[in-house]
């Protein structure tokens, strides 16, 4: 499933729910934060958010 991440500063970044090995994760892709400090790539397990 392919989403769009928005950020409370108004920043985005593509992401994805994977499997990661049979727990759900967000792939959250790299992004610019609105005052220009570069993220990267960051794997979010969200079985705690269940």
């Amino acid at each position: 499933m392919e989403l769009v991440v928005t950020f409370s500063d108004g920043a985005t970044a593509a992401a994805e729910i994977v499997d990661d090995g049979g727990k759900p994760a967000l792939v959250v892709e790299a992004y610019t934060t609105g005052a220009g400090k570069e993220i990267t790539r960051d794997v979010v397990c969200v079985c705690c958010f269940c």
